[in-house]
């Protein structure tokens, strides 16, 4: 069928552009690792604890910047993918490209351009935009049409299709968070867990707007003003000329401070900075899209697949069945944890009976459970099972029931990066000074930048930290 070695040739063209995309991202990161290591030394050098070291291996390391980098082939790269295999159906069918494909393919070049657009590196989102046009075309080039006329698609085929579609639309309302726990319990599901932890905050660094970020160090212009509204968690340094601290991302000139003032309102000039410098406005948005395009491409391989599996049915139709049983059954823990929420959800008396099962799944779906007692909540947050525990902490911080702050505490020695991450999340909803000591020991001697930021967050929410430093000279 022409339409399966279409998706073939797509399927080569998704992989150029998570390449392609891929190189950009790194551009990027390298661009950011070199900015966050010059915050980093200024925080060290003013006293506050620096979340991560100017010479961390996820800084320095071209390997592990390629592994942020690769956050961005696999958002971008599925996004410009589905719009080109969209553009590109017509063509590859005649066989060649007129001048109406190319027009309408430099009108492509131009939006994806826009959807990872970066005032940072100007030239660098429509260079790749024209090596991802060119790279796509070629891959669908190295798949041609079959000269001979093809059987119609035959029933067995359109089966096939509608049995691979079957699971991801079904789950298709699946939460992110419902695929996250998933990943805990499967070795290599969970390697690629840690992957994404271990990568993701270097990569968000490039996105994100200036006053999101964890540490931000601000140069802004003294003129003998008293602070009002400090930012939890910033170094400010007061200075006759912010434009000359090179290592602050952040830099109030006077034009964001109105003259005369007894009070320089920090926070708000700090946002007045973030709208108007936001570089990344249009890459952010654009990564947000291509998160949801995801689907579509999940969608086009499992058609894919679907038209695969027709094919070898007329061959072999005993390793058809035995694929198709393997496919399903990566859907399984998905699916019967959906299974036992609905039988909950009509059945609610079996809550305490589901808190104290030897089921791994009814325990975790206890745990999500606003009515289950405290007593039950705290058992669950020490949990064998590591998607249990992190799904209880969740709870806990939702309730801020001082009574499980003995469990979150403990739970800040997880082996689990997921569940570290949310014993921080729920000590700071928590709120107790008590938990103050322990965040601050586990943003020093936590192995994970990820825990760290965690920490760092629940511990300003519970007792804001920041300083203001009057420097003489830059």
């Amino acid at each position: 069928m022409q339409l399966g070695r279409y998706l073939s040739s797509c399927a080569l063209g998704l992989l150029a552009l998570i390449l392609i995309y891929t190189g950009f991202g790194y551009v990027l990161v390298s661009l950011h690792a070199g900015q966050l290591a010059g915050e980093m030394r200024l925080l060290a050098a003013h006293g506050l604890p620096a979340l991560i070291a100017a010479n961390d291996y996820f800084l320095a390391s071209a390997a592990a910047r390629l592994g942020s980098a690769s956050l961005f082939g696999l958002t971008l790269g599925p996004l410009a993918a589905v719009i080109l295999s969209l553009w590109a159906w017509p063509a590859w069918r005649r066989g060649r490209l007129n001048r109406t494909d190319v027009l309408i393919g430099l009108a492509l070049g131009l939006i994806l351009a826009g959807l990872s657009f970066s005032r940072e590196i100007f030239w660098l989102a429509p260079l790749t935009a024209l090596l991802a046009i060119a790279a796509f075309w070629v891959c669908l080039c190295g798949v041609p049409r079959r000269p001979q006329v093809e059987r119609p698609a035959s029933r067995t085929a359109a089966v096939l299709v509608a049995v691979v579609l079957l699971p991801p639309i079904l789950l298709g309302t699946t939460s992110y968070f419902a695929v996250r726990d998933v990943m805990l319990m499967n070795p290599l599901l969970a390697a690629l867990n840690r992957f994404y932890y271990d990568h993701t905050l270097l990569a968000a660094d490039v996105i994100k707007p200036p006053l999101a970020r964890s540490q931000p160090v601000i140069a802004a212009y003294d003129d003998g003003a008293r602070i009002d509204r400090r930012i939890p968690g910033s170094l400010v340094l007061l200075t006759p000329q912010p434009e000359q601290v090179g290592a602050a991302r952040i830099r109030l000139s006077r034009e964001f401070q109105p003259a005369g003032q007894k009070r320089f309102d920090l926070g708000g000039a700090v946002m007045a900075f973030s709208a108007s410098r936001d570089s990344n406005r249009w890459l952010r948005q654009g990564i947000g899209m291509g998160l949801l395009s995801l689907k579509l491409v999940m969608l086009g391989l499992a058609v894919w697949l679907g038209l695969g599996l027709s094919r070898l049915w007329s061959s072999n139709r005993a390793t058809c069945i035995v694929l198709t049983l393997c496919y399903y059954a990566l859907f399984w823990p998905i699916a019967q944890a959906g299974l036992q929420g609905a039988l909950l959800r009509f059945n609610p008396e079996l809550l305490a009976a589901y808190a104290s099962s030897n089921s791994e799944t009814q325990r975790y779906i206890a745990a999500a459970s606003a009515e289950l007692d405290a007593t039950s909540l705290d058992r669950l947050i020490r949990d064998r099972s590591p998607r249990v525990r992190l799904t209880a902490l969740v709870n806990a911080g939702q309730r801020r029931d001082s009574s499980l702050l003995p469990a979150c505490l403990g739970a800040l020695n997880d082996p689990q990066i997921n569940v570290r991450t949310k014993a921080c999340w729920a000590l700071g909803r928590l709120a107790d000074r008590s938990a103050l000591g322990p965040l601050y020991a586990r943003i020093m001697s936590d192995d994970s930048w990820y825990v760290r930021d965690y920490a760092w967050a629940a511990l300003n929410r519970i007792q804001p930290v920041a300083r203001i430093v009057r420097l003489n000279s830059p």
